[in-house]
């Protein structure tokens, strides 16, 4: 009875979260519940010892490579709550010996990388008075000119109100990182003037998207991704998500004539991306400030090997 009284206790406060906290990090926490719940220990005051326990138990149940967000998303919830979750040297410890043992044997599933050229070829596909092509073009484009995380987008995450049309025709998008406890903030980058081309250029296709979309649609407070819903048409949007635009990533494969990659996934826009600029000849240090990654190592598994000088030259004149 005790125990399911307890349970039932930790549910009612999640439910004291902020909605949008809720939705981005109330899976991890359930985790990390679940796990604390087996010691008997409340999830809502962990010492450090619980901590490197849930270390352990994440890491042998999923991957150290999400340890970082995993323990990023249990301290989002004890800030929202007014606390502070106890990173102490000795919890810190155990994180860096379990990167240490099992970071060389925990393979990363890596994503097929898209290359430029493949990214162009659908671009060229896709209809721009089409609300629905619209929208792909605007996050095929952008997710692999600022090789976004799937967590920057998905979830209605870029809303109206985070993009700024300015003076000189360009347009600042904010964003809100899904990931890693330094980004939790906003990110602001900026879209360069509009050109014609419909290639891989963001603000055509956002240009595009806004005359697409129903005005009704485009209040501060609507996401940016939404299609029209296949039942209702545009009387109803949809929120964009990672399984529809893998979706549309495929049919362009098959309607291009080329093979489907097993691995193709949203972060195919990501690796390529990064692959695109380390092709290009930028340095490991702007591409690592371009992924927001903390330890340029990491950036280092997003770049799929240059395949020839041909294909650098190519990526330069592309990216320039």
């Amino acid at each position: 009875m005790a125990r399911a009284v307890r349970s039932l206790v930790a549910t009612l406060r999640l439910q004291a979260l902020a909605p949008g906290t809720l939705k981005k990090y109330g899976g991890d926490f359930r985790l990390a519940s679940m796990a604390a719940q087996a010691l008997d220990l409340d999830p809502f005051n962990l010492s450090s010892d619980d901590l490197s326990f849930l270390a352990v138990f994440h890491t042998l149940g999923h991957s150290v490579h999400s340890l970082d967000s995993f323990f990023s998303a249990i301290a989002a919830v004890y800030k929202e709550l007014g606390k502070e979750l106890p990173r102490d040297s000795s919890f810190l410890a155990t994180k860096k010996g379990l990167k240490r043992v099992f970071v060389p044997i925990d393979q990363i599933n890596r994503a097929f990388p898209l290359s430029a050229a493949m990214v162009r070829k659908v671009l060229a596909l896709l209809d721009p008075d089409s609300w629905e092509d619209a929208v792909f073009g605007f996050w095929l484009s952008l997710s692999f000119v600022w090789a976004l995380r799937t967590d920057d987008w998905k979830w209605g995450r870029l809303k109206w109100r985070d993009i700024t049309f300015r003076p000189d025709f360009s347009f600042l998008v904010t964003f809100f990182s899904g990931k890693g406890s330094e980004h939790h903030g906003r990110v602001s980058r900026v879209l360069p003037s509009m050109v014609k081309s419909k290639g891989v250029n963001p603000a055509f296709w956002l240009v595009r998207l806004i005359l697409a979309l129903p005005k009704k649609f485009r209040s501060p407070k609507n996401a940016v991704l939404v299609r029209p819903s296949r039942s209702k048409g545009h009387s109803s949007p949809v929120l964009v998500d990672p399984s529809w635009v893998t979706s549309k990533l495929r049919g362009y494969f098959e309607a291009l004539d080329e093979p489907v990659p097993a691995k193709l996934t949203t972060y195919s826009t990501r690796r390529g991306g990064a692959t695109a600029y380390a092709k290009a000849g930028l340095q490991k240090s702007t591409i690592r400030e371009i992924l927001r990654h903390k330890d340029e190592r990491t950036t280092e598994v997003y770049i799929e090997q240059i395949s020839s000088a041909a294909d650098s030259e190519e990526l330069a004149k592309l990216l320039a």
